[in-house]
C-alpha cells in the first residue's frame, strides 16, 4: 500500500503493472498525441463489463459496492474540514448518496451484485 506525500495525498495501490515505459517530458513527443491516446484507453476501460469480476468485499475495499461501507469514514473526513460551506454541502450530499440502494455497480453496469 502506497501512502500519501506531496504529490498524491491518499493512500493508493497497484494491482498489477502494465507493461511499457515511464511518460517522462523526455519520451513525449507531443502531448496532444499522448493525452488523446490516455483517453481512448480510459474510455476502452470503462467499455469492459464487469458484472462478472469480483464481488465487492474487504479484498478490495468494496470496491463496487454501497457506500454504506464507508458512511462512518466519510463523515469523519468531511468534519475534520471544520464546517462552513464545504462540509455544509458535502454531509447532504453524502447522505444521499449512501441512503442509495444502487451500488457502484448497479449504476456503471446496470445489473446488480450482492
Amino acid at each position: 500500500m502506497g501512502t500519501p506525500s506531496h504529490g498524491f495525498p491518499w493512500n493508493w495501490s497497484v494491482y498489477r503493472w502494465i507493461p511499457g515505459e515511464v511518460a517522462t517530458p523526455e519520451n513525449i513527443n507531443s502531448l496532444p498525441d499522448v493525452s488523446r491516446q490516455l483517453a481512448a484507453f480510459l474510455a476502452s476501460l470503462q467499455q469492459i463489463d464487469a458484472a462478472t469480476g469480483p464481488q465487492p468485499g474487504p479484498d478490495n475495499f468494496y470496491r463496487g459496492g454501497s457506500l454504506k461501507v464507508y458512511d462512518d469514514q466519510a463523515r469523519s473526513a468531511i468534519a475534520a474540514l471544520g464546517g462552513g460551506s464545504a462540509s455544509a454541502a458535502l454531509l447532504p450530499a453524502h447522505a444521499r448518496a449512501a441512503a442509495s440502494a444502487t451500488t457502484v455497480c448497479e449504476s456503471v453496469t446496470g445489473s446488480e451484485r450482492s
